[in-house]
């Protein structure tokens, strides 16, 4: 069985026919769908502009689709987790939440975001604004720095994302090890160890593709208000994820350069594709039903 993870995109934007799809794969036990809380909030924000009616059957449909038992830890929680985790043990956590954490989380979800009693909608808005200001601060700050990385990288433009990883990789797995205070004993353990790890791995290399694509590409992008959630989903899919398909054409590009072993990131309608192909087990099995000589002579 695969595991994949969609960004929130997919889901916002799901088709009658795409859903369709999804679910056969499901039930066929092809696919496995995880969830995280960035997927519902950022189907929750559209009530800023939506009602309530067009809103919940959104959330509702994402709920029937994905795998409720792996619901992924955030990504502050993951990160701090594999960090610790590799400090102490030289190995991942599970990215996804269990026991009285993930209880919490799937109680929280049926109260708070399909519950329309009026306490709940109080917190659903003060969630949506709490998500919206941290979406603005990050957007502000790269705002206020986009004219200084402009100016220090305008003799170097143009350098490959793979020159950036090559070379900056591990001062960043040092500084994220820093920032948790486990740096001497990852130092001990071997800092390229961390780079072993998928979640570290890639908020590392997507953090360094976003910058290679704001300020070392001939032409820097424009930043966005989804960029910081763009980021967490390439962080979250990675850490479990064998699959991440998108719709975002600059996400993908961002998280598909990042090189990780067994994980692929890939456009939505692509992924479609692939699922629509018969596997070789269905391939064989109607093959049987038909009692072919390549059936009889597998017996």
């Amino acid at each position: 069985m695969t595991t994949v993870y969609f960004d929130t995109n997919v889901f916002r934007h799901l088709t009658a026919d795409e859903e369709t799809i999804l679910r056969k794969a499901i039930d066929a036990k092809q696919i496995s769908i995880l969830l995280s809380a960035v997927n519902l909030e950022e189907l929750l924000a559209a009530m800023e502009k939506s009602a309530e009616d067009e809103v919940f059957p959104r959330i509702r449909r994402l709920l029937r689709l994905v795998d409720r038992s792996r619901f992924l830890k955030d990504t502050n929680m993951l990160l701090r987790d594999d960090l610790v985790s590799y400090a102490e043990c030289g190995r991942a956590t599970s990215p996804v939440l269990s026991g009285e954490d993930l209880l919490t989380a799937s109680a929280r979800v049926e109260t708070l975001l399909l519950n329309k009693a009026e306490e709940n909608r109080e917190a659903r808005l003060s969630m949506i604004q709490e998500a919206k200001h941290q979406k603005e601060s990050f957007l502000h700050r790269m705002m206020n720095r986009r004219a200084e990385m402009w100016r220090d990288t305008e003799q170097i433009r143009g350098i490959s994302f793979e020159f950036v990883w090559e070379n900056q990789c591990v001062r960043f797995a040092e500084n994220y090890a820093r920032r948790v205070g486990v740096l001497d004993a990852c130092n001990r353990r071997g800092i390229n160890g961390l780079l072993k790890l998928k979640s570290v791995r890639m908020a590392i290399g997507i953090a360094l593709s976003y910058f290679h694509a704001k300020a070392l590409q001939k032409q820097p992008q424009e930043v966005d208000i989804g960029d910081s959630r763009d980021l967490q989903h390439a962080i979250l899919a990675a850490a479990r994820a064998d699959v991440f398909a998108t719709r975002e054409k600059r996400l993908r590009t961002w998280a598909a350069r990042v090189p990780i072993a067994q994980f692929r990131v890939l456009a939505f309608d692509d992924y479609l594709m692939e699922l629509r192909k018969p596997t070789v087990a269905s391939a064989d099995e109607a093959l049987a039903d038909r009692g072919s000589p390549r059936a009889v002579r597998s017996i």
